[in-house]
C-alpha cells in the first residue's frame, strides 16, 4: 500500500495530478505544501495502482491543512473517514507543533484495538493572515533556524491509515476520542510552565511552614521526576468534596467542564481518585500525600499507569481543607531512583527502620 518517492519527477507528477482537484488560486501554496511533505516522506501511504486515490488523499490533506487550528474553538482538528474501496480508515490530525503526540497516538490505537497500517507527519512554520489564510510555508529544517520570523507559527499535520472500517457510530466515537486525547496532550504541554510555577510556589509555602520533607519532595518532582498532566483544586469538608471554582484548573482539567477530558479518555479514573482523596485517613494529612490508584491507566505520553499526589492546606473555614490534586506519572528516572534519595520515601524508610 505504498508508493516510494524516489525522485523529483515522481513528486512533480503527483503535484500536477493533485492540482486538478484544487482551485488554481491555491496552486502556489499547494505546490510548496506537497513538496515539503513528499520530500520528507520515504514512502507515501497511497497505493501505486490507484492513482485516483493518491491525488484525492493529497488534495484532502491540503484542504484540511488550509484551515488553522484555533485556540478559541478547537485546539486540535481531527477528521476520520472510511474508505469502502480499500476497507480502511483515513485519519487526519492538525494542531500546533506539540511533543508526545505520536507516542500518544500509537497508545490510543493499541488500546482501541486498531492496527496502524501507515502514517506520515510533517511540521511546518506557517505564516497566515488574520483570516487564517496561508501566506507562506517553511519546512522543518528551514524553520529550525533562529532567523525564522515571529509571525510564523509551528504547525504539524498527521495522516494515519488504519486497517479497519468501523460503522458510523464507531467512526464518530473514534473522532471524538482522538480529539479529546490529542487536545489533552496539547493542554498538558501548553500549561506546563504554569503548573511548575504553582508546584514551586507550593514548595516554598510548605518550607515556610516547616514541612521540609514535603517541600523537598515537590522540588524533587520538578527535577525531571514527574510528568505533569494537570492540576485540579478541591474544597474538602467532613462530609463533602467539591471543585474549587475560584481556582483555575490546568492541563488535562482545563476547560468549561474540568472533568470532561479525563472522563472520556480514562472512564472511571476521576471517580476513583476523588474517592481516595475523600477517604477519612487520607483527608487527615496536611501537606503532601502520595496516593495509589489501582485502576489508573493512561494513553497520554505512554501506556503506563497514572500517578497522583495531593497537597492539603487548612481552609478558610473551620474543619475544611483546600486540596490540590496533581495528576501525571513518575518518570523513568524516578522509577529508577532508590527510596533513600526520594523525599517522603526516605523519611518513611527511616521510620520503618
Amino acid at each position: 500500500m505504498r508508493v516510494c518517492i524516489e525522485s523529483n519527477s515522481v513528486i512533480e507528477n503527483l503535484i500536477k495530478e493533485t492540482e486538478t482537484l484544487v482551485p488554481k488560486a491555491d496552486w502556489p501554496i499547494l505546490n510548496r505544501f506537497l513538496k515539503l511533505i513528499l520530500t520528507d516522506m520515504q514512502c507515501s501511504p497511497v497505493d501505486e495502482t490507484r492513482d485516483w486515490q493518491t491525488k484525492t488523499v493529497l488534495a484532502n490533506l491540503f484542504k484540511f491543512f488550509q484551515k488553522p487550528p484555533s485556540s478559541h474553538t478547537e485546539e486540535v482538528k481531527v477528521q476520520v473517514t472510511s474508505v469502502p474501496e480499500t476497507e480502511e480508515t483515513q485519519t487526519l490530525i492538525h494542531l500546533t507543533d506539540t511533543p508526545f503526540i505520536l507516542g500518544t497516538l500509537r497508545n490510543y490505537l493499541k488500546k482501541s484495538g486498531n492496527t496502524l497500517y501507515a502514517q506520515t507527519h510533517t511540521t511546518f512554520a506557517v505564516k497566515r493572515d488574520k483570516s487564517g489564510k496561508i501566506l507562506e510555508l517553511l519546512g522543518e529544517r528551514e524553520s529550525s533556524s533562529s532567523k525564522t520570523p515571529a509571525a510564523f507559527q509551528q504547525e504539524m499535520i498527521l495522516f494515519i491509515l488504519i486497517e479497519t472500517m468501523p460503522d458510523k457510530k464507531s467512526l464518530k466515537k473514534m473522532r471524538t476520542d482522538l480529539a479529546a486525547t490529542m487536545t489533552s496532550v496539547k493542554k498538558s504541554v501548553d500549561d506546563f510552565p504554569k503548573v511548575t510555577t504553582i508546584i514551586q510556589n507550593e514548595a516554598e509555602i510548605l518550607a515556610k511552614a516547616g514541612q521540609m520533607m514535603d517541600s523537598n519532595f515537590l522540588h524533587w518532582t520538578l527535577d525531571n521526576n514527574f510528568v505533569f498532566m494537570g492540576l485540579q483544586n478541591y474544597t474538602q469538608t467532613k462530609t463533602s468534596l467539591s471543585h474549587n471554582k475560584t481556582q483555575n484548573a490546568l492541563g488535562i482539567f482545563r476547560g468549561t467542564d474540568p472533568n470532561a477530558m479525563l472522563d472520556q479518555i480514562t472512564p472511571g479514573l476521576r471517580q476513583e481518585i476523588e474517592t481516595i482523596i475523600a477517604n477519612p485517613i487520607s483527608s487527615q494529612c496536611e501537606g503532601v500525600a502520595m496516593e495509589y490508584c489501582q485502576h489508573g491507566q493512561s494513553i497520554i505520553y505512554d501506556s503506563e499507569g497514572v500517578d497522583f499526589f495531593t497537597i492539603r492546606h487548612p481552609g478558610a473555614k473551620p474543619e475544611t481543607y483546600e486540596v490540590l490534586l496533581v495528576l501525571g506519572r513518575f518518570s523513568r528516572t524516578a522509577h529508577g531512583s532508590r527510596a533513600s534519595i526520594v523525599p517522603i520515601l526516605e523519611e518513611r524508610s527511616k521510620q520503618k527502620l
